[in-house]
């Protein structure tokens, strides 16, 4: 991106992004903060993924110059129109040009941040679901998944006030439907909360369904993390109505709370000794900001219910997985697929670890 438009004009694009950078929503990616490579590619993996990715980034390379090009005219009328605004208001209805000009300048800036933002989430999106459904398809047979999980079945978190589903993908796998989304929510909702970024709890969300045949009595079991914050540690009985079951596993127990709806089974021993999978692949700090190595991070959190088994992950708020570069950069291939198909990898291991738990008629 060069520093003048077209006409010769500075780029207010170009500009902006020189000071603002990329405008995240709240809890997830840092695309300024490149993540490690954990995973790599065969030779004819990356040869069969360029190939196949090629064309379509070309085209949509072309679509991002285009977007470009029509966000520089909009923010150029925005910016216009709200420093006319500020102006006119201070100068004009209260007289004074000290007011005026303090006024114009917050309109243009207040413009600049809401357009730009605002700008940033159509490419952002388009470029993540062209890369995920090409590399997820070739390396695991999953494909993009627009629908988002009913997060309020689980009987699990706290009251939600906001979800965000930063990715989803689906497929089948060992006679299950699978899907894996990384999923961010703000709690709260009828106290006047709002949100704000970077509040609130991600999780990598691993779900599996299976044919299963009806119970006498429905049942669901939540379970949580003894070293969960306290408002996860207590939602399924203070916000869901749970009972407590222990399993008289002492050191299962120490690790983790289980509750239960009326009539649900008891956990068996192999169910209970397949969480070290799960854990295995726990990989966010207690505070939740950071990454640390695998099997460090908090315990994961399990739903199961009758053909039904979801397990969550909690995940590093601003880890930088599965970002594409900003609309004024190009997407470049050679860069992109791998960091792609690295951050698959962890998830695909997040998958295989659900799949180990031995989930009743799956079993």
């Amino acid at each position: 991106m060069t520093e003048r438009s077209g006409s010769g004009a500075i780029s207010i694009v170009d500009l902006v992004s020189r000071y603002l950078g990329p405008v995240r929503e709240a809890q997830f990616g840092q695309p300024d903060a490149p993540r490690p490579v954990v995973a790599t590619l065969s030779r004819a993996q990356t040869e069969a993924l360029e190939a196949r990715l090629s064309p379509a980034l070309a085209r949509h390379e072309e679509a991002r110059r285009a977007f470009v090009a029509e966000t520089e005219k909009r923010l150029r009328l925005g910016v216009a129109g709200a420093g006319a605004a500020g102006l006119l208001l201070g100068w004009g209805a209260m007289g004074s040009l000290p007011v005026g000009l303090a006024l114009m300048a917050g309109g243009v800036g207040f413009a600049l941040l809401l357009m730009f933002g605002e700008a940033q989430k159509k490419p952002r999106t388009e470029a993540r679901a062209l890369l995920l459904d090409a590399i997820a398809g070739e390396l695991m047979g999953f494909r993009c998944d627009s629908d988002a999980p009913d997060a309020t079945r689980w009987k699990l978190l706290p009251r939600i006030f906001a979800q965000r589903v930063d990715m989803r993908i689906s497929g089948q796998r060992d006679g299950c439907k699978v899907a894996a989304s990384r999923i961010g929510f703000t709690f709260g909702g009828r106290n006047g909360n709002t949100e704000s970024s970077g509040k609130g709890t991600a999780f990598t969300v691993v779900e599996l369904e299976w044919p299963a045949s009806v119970p006498e009595v429905p049942f669901i079991t939540a379970i949580t993390g003894t070293d969960a914050p306290p408002a996860l540690q207590y939602a399924p009985a203070q916000t869901h109505g749970l009972q407590p079951q222990p399993t008289g596993d002492a050191a299962f127990d120490a690790r983790y709370s289980v509750f239960a709806s009326p009539g649900a089974p008891l956990l068996p021993p192999a169910f209970r000794a397949a969480f070290a999978a799960l854990e295995a692949e726990a990989r966010c700090a207690t505070h939740g900001m950071a990454e640390v190595a695998p099997g460090q991070g908090l315990r994961p959190s399990v739903v199961l219910m009758p053909g039904y088994c979801a397990v969550l992950t909690p995940l590093a708020k601003f880890d930088g997985a599965f970002e594409p570069p900003p609309f004024w950069k190009p997407l470049e291939g050679a860069a992109l697929i791998p960091a792609f198909a690295s951050d698959l990898a962890i998830v695909n291991r997040h998958v295989n670890a659900a799949l180990s738990l031995p989930t009743g008629e799956r079993a």
